[in-house]
Formats: structure tokens, C-alpha cells, sequence
């Protein structure tokens, strides 16, 4: 599990719910999204402008791939070996292996601003991300210093990416 506020992974034990270890995601910040690889035992965390890659066995940080910014989601490809993070900018980073332990983003995939939550299907393979047009950010307040733009109502709308 992601901690944002510690640029962590924690290791828990999914019966009583233990944490049994935090892991540091080397220069990873304020992570979000966390894809699997359970073949290969690889994480992938989505963090600021980048994704972190670590060995699920023993936590090590084997790469730091340089993503678009605005991260958020990610999903493993099992059919494609991939790693796929969305992010807010407008844009997925599509990240493989290229050789044993070296990571890198293959492709960047055009989507649409703020289409941060993603999701894959398990069988056909296609990548979903969800969206909606914006206006303006209202004015900052003291409670509110970083306000989110405002969504133009009736525009929420879910792409769908797939290989052919």
C-alpha cells in the first residue's frame, strides 16, 4: 500500500491487516497509484513525474521511470508485461522491462486533461480512464490554497484504449 504522506510502501499481512515493513520509494513523492506484477513480483508505484519500480520480495527500488506529470492510477498489463500510469496532464506512460531489471517508458499514450483514474479489463486488455471537461479553479483560500478547476456539468466521459 501507497503512503503518500511518507514516500512509502507498506507491507502488510492481508489476514490480520499487520504492517510488517515501510519501504522507501527512493526519490518518489507523494505516491498514489500501485500496479502488480505477480509473476515477476514487481511493483509499480505512480508518483510525482514519475513511476517507481521495486521488488515485491525484498523492497529494493530497481528503477525510476520519468512519466507525465499529474500522476495518479496505475495498471499492470499481463498480456503485454506492462506497466501503464495516467496522468492528469493528458497522457498514459506505458512502462516494460527492456532487458532483466532495467525499466523504461516505451510510449507515451495521448488521452485527454484530468483523465487520472484508470482501471484495466482483465480480459480484454483495454485501458479505461475517466475524464470530464473544466472550467476555472476557484479562488484560493486559506483553507483551500491548491482549489481543483471546477467540472462543466453533463461533460463526465470514460475513454477506452485497446491494442490491435
Amino acid at each position: 500500500m501507497n503512503l503518500e504522506d511518507k514516500n512509502q510502501v507498506a507491507v502488510f499481512d492481508a489476514k490480520t491487516l499487520a504492517v510488517n515493513q515501510h519501504w522507501p520509494l527512493g526519490t518518489g513523492e507523494s505516491p498514489t497509484g500501485l500496479a502488480f506484477d505477480k509473476v515477476k513480483h514487481r511493483l509499480f508505484s505512480t508518483c510525482q513525474k514519475k513511476m517507481v519500480v521495486m521488488d515485491s520480495k525484498t523492497g529494493k527500488v530497481l528503477a525510476e521511470v520519468p512519466t507525465g506529470s499529474g500522476t495518479d492510477g496505475a495498471v499492470f498489463d499481463t498480456s503485454t508485461g506492462s506497466a501503464i500510469s495516467s496522468n492528469g496532464e493528458g497522457s498514459m506512460t506505458v512502462v516494460k522491462e527492456v532487458k532483466p531489471d532495467q525499466f523504461e517508458a516505451v510510449q507515451t499514450v495521448p488521452t485527454q486533461r484530468g483523465a487520472r483514474t484508470i482501471t484495466i479489463d482483465p480480459k480484454s486488455h483495454h485501458v479505461f480512464v475517466t475524464t470530464a471537461e473544466y472550467g476555472p479553479a476557484p479562488a484560493p483560500t486559506t483553507e483551500n490554497p491548491r482549489p481543483r478547476p471546477s467540472v462543466v456539468p453533463g461533460t463526465f466521459l470514460v475513454l477506452e484504449y485497446g491494442t490491435n
